[in-house]
């Protein structure tokens, strides 16, 4: 974000790189979490998801214990 405001060096992207990049995600997922999460529904995975850094940590915590 520091770069797409000008505050460090630029890789010669722009705000509408930078927005071209979010709405491009947004329609991914839109478009492919359904397909995804029957795919791994269908393989016996467990769907973990993380909406910061705290959930990624204990998640990574408790995939180590199972591991252990």
């Amino acid at each position: 974000m520091k770069r797409k405001l000008g505050l460090i060096a630029s890789k010669h992207e722009t705000i509408a790189d930078f927005w071209n990049l979010v709405t491009w995600n947004h329609k991914f997922d839109h478009d492919n979490m359904v397909h995804i999460r029957k795919f791994i529904a269908r393989h016996n995975q467990k769907i973990v998801e993380c909406t910061n850094l705290s959930s990624v940590v204990s998640a990574l915590r408790d995939i180590q214990q199972v591991g252990s």
